[in-house]
């Protein structure tokens, strides 16, 4: 069977087994027609399916190393992780708990690695504006109550 239809242009999706529009895919630069193979609505099924089946060795791996595409992407390799980790003791830098996953907190300005934070603390300083005012406007309004 053809994979794209010669008259229609339209793509085959195995899960369907018929043929859908292109607008039915997702984009795939590393495919032939530069789309994916099967639908994004069995796209998404069937990653969720590979996510329950492999959760322990996902939810594993994360735990033992963060998210390893964010300290990857502030030019952190693992070895260098798990140094400030150990560092660390594990710990949150800012509030000192042993959280399931660390994140690595980083400066916006100069891309510099500042240490690692639980996600609490890291979306909590993000979310303050990544700097001292947003910190001191925020403990300014808490000690108000």
């Amino acid at each position: 069977m053809l994979r794209v239809h010669p008259e229609t242009n339209r793509i085959w999706c195995p899960d369907c087994q018929e043929y859908l529009d292109c607008e039915a895919f997702t984009k795939d630069a590393s495919s032939p027609d530069g789309y994916d193979t099967y639908c994004a609505e069995h796209k998404r099924k069937r990653r969720r399916e590979s996510r329950r089946k492999y959760a322990s060795k996902y939810n594993e791996k994360r735990r033992l190393t963060g998210d390893w595409r964010k300290y990857k992407a502030h030019g952190l390799d693992l070895a260098g992780f798990n140094e400030l980790k150990e560092a660390q003791h594990g710990l949150c830098s800012c509030c000192g708990i042993e959280p399931d996953v660390l994140v690595t907190d980083h400066c916006h300005k100069t891309g510099e690695i500042r240490g690692l934070l639980c996600t609490s603390c890291n979306l909590g300083i993000g979310r303050l504006g990544d700097n001292i005012e947003g910190v001191l406007d925020a403990l300014w309004y808490l000690s108000k109550q």
